[in-house]
């Protein structure tokens, strides 16, 4: 069946198309369908118009399962703050530490570490009075060495 282009009224054409008049009048505002004279459409003109804005629609929600287009940017920004908000709300119940402050609490630790292990040798003396004073720097050496080992390394 060819459809020509003759003027039916947004009810006819609803009809035609077999949607409501308030999608019609959507497609209207966003300039889909255009009139030929005052409440009188082109038949065949906006049959495919409105056909065409739905493969477009169509199109969009593709773009959109893809990952591309400005559906999955808005996505993708809608994700940016929800985890915005979920980390400022952790941080408010006190689940988040600012890394300053870790930073300050594991370097009095490696400090308290550090000259704990270097004390070894003279608590070492202390219970063991018969190693020399050769074994114990020794001690003292094996422990220096690791620790200088351990502050190259990495990790």
């Amino acid at each position: 069946m060819i459809v020509d282009d003759k003027p039916v009224s947004l009810d006819e054409l609803a009809s035609v198309l077999g949607v409501h008049k308030r999608s019609l009048q959507t497609a209207i505002d966003r300039g889909v369908l255009l009139r030929v004279t005052r409440g009188k459409y082109p038949l065949g003109k906006s049959i495919r118009a409105y056909c065409e804005h739905l493969r477009e629609v169509a199109g969009n929600r593709d773009h959109f399962r893809v990952g591309t287009g400005l559906a999955a940017e808005r996505e993708r920004i809608a994700r940016h703050q929800a985890d915005n908000l979920e980390m400022k709300n952790a941080a408010m119940r006190g689940e988040l530490i600012p890394a300053k402050d870790v930073e300050a609490q594991w370097s009095d630790i490696l400090r308290m570490l550090r000259s704990g292990m270097l004390a070894l040798p003279s608590r070492v003396q202390q219970r063991l009075g018969h190693l020399s004073a050769h074994d114990l720097s020794i001690l003292d050496r094996e422990i220096r060495d690791t620790l200088e080992d351990l502050s190259d390394d990495p990790i």
